[in-house]
């Protein structure tokens, strides 16, 4: 949640930035967000350090050469997002099975990742691979989002996003395409808060909008 949070605030300070960038330097911002970077290392918050450090790197709207303060963000990005990547697809692991649909592209009956791959199989053919990916993880160049460290490229150009969470003891495998293979990107509107009834609403929001899948223990 406090990454959330973090999230959230750094958000809202680049789209502030992006209306306000004539009264201060891009320098400037990009400062900030390294100090900020290096005081979350100094109390070992590696992941918030990783964070403001990536958002030291997104000001550059005009693909203006790389500034001194860009490319130190860069090199701490570097050196922490493989940690942070490690951490994510060891959560990843194991043979997980379709338990809630919401888009038809994500219609596969089992989902496996080991250390190098993720294996997809069909309902009709739950014993042969229907679909074979090397892990690769996305460059964070190519991605503008909160869970940057949790995607991966695959062959044919797409780019999932794959989030491990724990509900009520039940592991599950959230997945969400993020680019697929022609390119177009992918955002998911969530607008359970806007409903009136507030019964109604506190029940949307207890309820997984994306396709999830549970592990087989």
């Amino acid at each position: 949640m406090k990454s959330k949070i973090t999230f959230f605030i750094l958000c809202f300070s680049i789209t502030f930035f992006a209306q306000e960038k004539e009264e201060k330097s891009i320098e400037s911002y990009q400062l900030e967000y390294i100090n900020s970077g290096n005081k979350f290392l100094s109390k070992s918050k590696g992941l918030n350090a990783l964070y403001s450090f990536y958002f030291a790197t997104s000001f550059n709207f005009d693909n203006e050469p790389m500034t001194e303060y860009e490319k130190y963000a860069r090199t701490k990005v570097d050196s922490l997002l493989p940690i942070y990547q490690a951490i994510e697809k060891e959560k990843w692991k194991g043979k997980w099975k379709l338990k809630q649909l919401k888009f038809n592209d994500y219609n596969y009956e089992y989902i496996e990742i080991t250390d190098s791959t993720v294996i997809f199989y069909n309902k009709d053919s739950i014993n042969t691979p229907c679909r074979i990916e090397k892990i690769k993880f996305a460059n964070y160049d190519k991605l503008n989002m909160f869970n940057f460290y949790k995607c991966l490229e695959f062959e044919n150009n797409e780019i999932w996003e794959f989030t491990f969470e724990k509900v009520k003891g039940e592991k599950r495998l959230i997945i969400f395409i993020v680019r697929n293979t022609s390119g177009t990107g992918y955002f998911l509107v969530d607008d359970r808060s806007l409903i009136k009834d507030r019964k109604k609403r506190k029940e949307a929001i207890k309820q997984e909008i994306k396709t999830y899948y549970v592990l087989e223990e």
